[in-house]
């Protein structure tokens, strides 16, 4: 599982599904639902990643049924939260199997865990998700309860170091953890408060930026970051964003030329 995760924050994405298939085969063989949920759901992930949003649906909810069966709370919040990754992307914010009522179940589930890091991530979600119902109410709710939540709902974006410091954490961490599409709001939003106080921390957060626009192409990047600025601010962060990107994109073309008939997966992009 491990040698999976280490290729998937490389963008090994071939790699990163042999061996979590080669995971899945093993914890099968164990006959452990623990093993086979943890491993489909890092499957998952990595298909999102890949560009394969159906078979990604797949693997989480066969990781969630199988949490379930093993009492894996853990795994139940994760695979909850990734189906409403896959929703939010399929742009069904409600109703059955929609973002609300996967990152509703999954926000329940990690209050009452205690998982805040993972509570804020869904919390997020919901509060963008009621804007675009154009229920601004309900992402206020959500809003005053966390305040590390940034949008168009919020009264004050900045926040102080301290706010900025958190978010730009939280970012890191969604990125790092395959959920890039959940970070840019908190990547934006601590760039944009560190930029006139802290040049090495905003640089930072630049840089990751750049890493999100990599992993999930370029116009799921601009649709997700505008829902966090519009107009000059918008086209100066896809300007900021743009350097790693570009030189990711020109390698992609030319191995998509180069391998046309092969069918390989190299960050592809998860808004694709």
């Amino acid at each position: 599982m491990e040698l999976a995760r280490c290729a998937r924050r490389e963008g090994a994405y071939d790699q990163a599904t042999s061996e979590c298939d080669q995971a899945i085969e093993l914890a099968e063989g164990l006959g452990r639902p623990v093993l086979i949920a943890r491993a489909c759901q890092e499957g998952g992930l990595i298909r999102h990643l890949a560009g394969d949003p159906g078979r990604a649906r797949e693997l989480h909810g066969r990781a969630l049924s199988q949490a379930e069966d093993a009492a894996d709370t853990e795994t139940v919040i994760a695979a909850c939260r990734d189906l409403g990754r896959l929703a939010r992307r399929d742009r069904h914010d409600t109703g059955e199997d929609s973002a609300e009522s996967w990152y509703g179940r999954a926000l329940s589930l990690a209050e009452a865990a205690g998982d805040e890091q993972t509570a804020i991530g869904c919390a997020q979600q919901l509060a963008l998700s009621a804007i675009r119902r154009e229920a601004p109410q309900d992402a206020r709710r959500l809003s005053a309860r966390r305040p590390e939540l940034c949008g168009p709902f919020g009264e004050d974006e900045g926040g102080g170091d301290g706010l900025a410091e958190c978010r730009a954490g939280l970012g890191a961490e969604f990125t790092d953890s395959g959920r890039p599409d959940e970070a840019i709001g908190f990547t934006t939003a601590s760039f944009l408060a560190l930029i006139e106080i802290d040049a090495q921390s905003a640089q930072q957060q630049a840089a990751l930026l750049q890493r999100q626009r990599a992993e999930l192409g370029t116009e799921a990047f601009a649709a997700l970051l505008a829902e966090h600025v519009t107009g000059a601010a918008h086209e100066e962060l896809m300007k900021i964003s743009e350097s790693a990107a570009s030189a990711d994109q020109d390698s992609q073309d030319q191995d998509h030329d180069h391998h046309r008939d092969h069918g390989g997966h190299h960050r592809h992009g998860a808004g694709e």
